[in-house]
């Protein structure tokens, strides 16, 4: 049996069937990251090498390619990532014209940590009686089905404002001890949809703020501005792009400015 053995040229055929799939270019130093993600895989389906599950792979239409995609796309998020960026879209949304239904996209929203982070500070300054919405949306579907559930384990929320926390979080008790939830009239604002960014959006809503951190660097050039050019159909004239603080997306459309790092105005003619 030689399921541990992740030959080269068998890491070569899953990064190009991954990459054909999901648009995500792996480097060759994940080798070791995929042989430890699909072993345990092998395991349930009783095979005997990495050979047959390329084999399953090649031959499956839908259920399996699902699974090994949900498998291989990372997904490291947490409450509150990156804190300057919801200070920032905290004084942003200040300065929309009174009235303005407020909508933000997370576009790569694993596990549903930046959605919920963007909806607090939406429900703390507009209320949750407010018609503000955010959307989450991510090629992974088992963490979107977490994400759902807006159930989090309580070391979750270390990074959470103390306001926030008391304010839209509650603590669960007995056989729930140890785990969080976000309140419902918090929840009922934000939904999710699973989404392949090399893909244009397939709605119509138009986003005053798009979140696409941390995403980019799984790509190339050539596919990144791909990527921030779908983005961009969603995004209203003026509306705000937000990468990770790591990218720099200077010069990859020209209806984009920097208006602090990070963070870009989309502007129309």
């Amino acid at each position: 049996m030689d399921s541990l053995t992740l030959t080269d040229n068998q890491f070569e055929i899953i990064k190009d069937w991954l990459y054909q799939h999901a648009g995500i270019f792996l480097n060759a130093n994940k080798r070791s990251l995929v042989a430890g993600r699909l072993h345990k895989r092998l395991t349930q389906l009783e095979l005997a090498n990495y050979g047959q599950y390329i084999a399953l792979l090649q031959d499956d239409y839908g259920t399996e390619r699902e699974v090994a995609i949900n498998l291989l796309t990372t997904n490291e998020t947490y409450f509150f990532r990156e804190p300057k960026h919801f200070e920032f879209i905290t004084h942003y949304v200040q300065t929309l014209p009174k009235g303005t239904e407020v909508k933000i996209w997370s576009a790569a929203s694993s596990s549903g940590e930046e959605a919920y982070s963007i909806a607090m500070v939406l429900a703390g300054y507009f209320g949750c009686h407010a018609g503000w919405k955010v959307m989450g949306t991510d090629i992974n579907t088992q963490v979107l089905q977490q994400a759902k559930k807006a159930i989090y384990p309580v070391v979750r929320t270390e990074k959470i404002p103390e306001n926030y926390l008391k304010k839209f979080c509650l603590k669960g008790v007995r056989k729930d001890s140890g785990w969080f939830r976000i309140k419902p009239e918090v929840t009922k604002h934000v939904e999710f949809i699973n989404y392949n960014l090399m893909t244009p959006p397939k709605w119509d809503t138009k986003f005053d703020v798009i979140f696409l951190r941390n995403v980019l660097i799984y790509f190339n050039l050539a596919e990144k501005k791909h990527i921030i050019a779908n983005v961009l159909r969603s995004l209203k004239p003026n509306g705000i792009l937000i990468v990770g603080h790591s990218e720099s997306i200077h010069g990859y459309h020209s209806k984009l400015s920097q208006v602090r790092p990070s963070c870009y105005r989309f502007t129309h003619d």
